[in-house]
């Protein structure tokens, strides 16, 4: 079977890509002439590329001819700074224009890979599930809006005929490139950091999100439905505990106040201005991270029966994992299957 994969030779769309090869699939993806495919290994070689990405409406045609299958996975990640309209162009435009072709050449079913930042938040702090209703608030995130917008645009296919299913994972852990998005946090562990945010979250093995995707688009009874995928939901500081411990680190000691939140982030707009970087340090991403938010999985627990990896195993494979590569001069890593 032909399967289209967007953001293939990203930290999910890599995993992906890589199990449905294994399945014995053909798998066709975009890429740009300097993508790093370092994240697939040999089994770059396997996939069928075609030189595009997905706000461009020509190459998305040429690389989705003929599948049956569409995962879409690619997005823009930033919290805050001004990344703002480059999201809405990648994560919203981007994916209105997969939906319109998938319609246009007759595939058989879309999913699209959303994310619980996309979830509206609860007003009594309970774990949130895909009941919840986005409304644009202080505490939502730019990312996340981008992703609520793109998934309008999976609805609007899904009205128009289009047979997709929306999965909205939580913070996603495993081996990848590790300066990148949530995986970050291994590195900055590393390094001995004694600060913790205050807040909550839901984590999930990059595995397991692949497993589910994979088990939700074989299943016929999925079809116009979405599905919180979260494994277990910890305190920043109990994460960066665990991370620590097996790392042989000192785990972080101090909360990060009021008061250290206003030198971060003015500290990291210096350093911003003087390398010509993203400001990474934002309010937004204090914000988001001093909160404590948890969730629901139980949708996709009842539908598929599914049981995830232990969090012990994640956290101990990907410390082996970013140990290795440090140990061999890299800047990535990647589990096994």
């Amino acid at each position: 079977m032909k399967i289209f994969v967007t953001g293939a030779n990203g930290f999910l769309g890599s995993y992906l890509t890589k199990a449905l090869l294994l399945q014995g699939h053909e798998v066709s993806a975009l890429k740009r002439a300097t993508s790093d495919l370092s994240l697939l290994g040999d089994a770059a070689k396997q996939v069928q590329w075609h030189e595009g990405d997905i706000t461009d409406i020509l190459s998305l045609e040429e690389a989705m001819e003929g599948a049956e299958l569409v995962y879409h996975a690619a997005a823009m990640l930033a919290f805050g700074g001004n990344s703002f309209q480059k999201m809405l162009k990648i994560n919203v435009e981007g994916t209105a224009n997969v939906v319109n072709v998938a319609l246009s050449l007759g595939v058989r079913k879309l999913l699209y890979v959303s994310s619980i930042n996309a979830l509206g938040k609860s007003k009594d702090d309970s774990p949130i599930d895909e009941s919840g209703d986005w409304e644009l608030a202080p505490m939502e995130s730019q990312y996340g809006h981008t992703k609520y917008l793109g998934e309008l645009e999976i609805w609007r296919g899904i009205a128009e005929g289009l047979d997709a299913v929306i999965i909205n994972p939580s913070t996603i852990l495993g081996a990848g490139r590790w300066a990148d998005g949530s995986i970050q946090i291994f590195h900055q562990v590393a390094r001995g950091v004694p600060f913790y945010p205050t807040g909550s979250n839901g984590f999930v093995d990059v595995r397991d999100v692949v497993r589910v995707a994979i088990m939700l688009m074989d299943s016929p009874a999925t079809s116009g439905e979405r599905y919180v995928i979260n494994a277990v939901n910890r305190s920043f500081k109990e994460l960066m505990t665990q991370i620590a411990t097996e790392l042989g680190q000192k785990p972080p000691t101090i909360p990060v106040t009021d008061f250290w939140k206003t030198i971060s982030i003015g500290y990291d707009k210096v350093r911003s201005l003087l390398t010509g970087s993203e400001a990474v340090i934002t309010r937004e991403v204090l914000s988001i991270s001093s909160h404590p938010y948890t969730y629901n999985d139980s949708k996709l627990r009842e539908t598929l029966g599914f049981s995830y990896l232990p969090f012990e195993q994640t956290i101990n494979e990907t410390v082996a994992a970013y140990q290795q590569s440090t140990a061999d001069g890299k800047d990535y890593g990647v589990l096994g299957a």
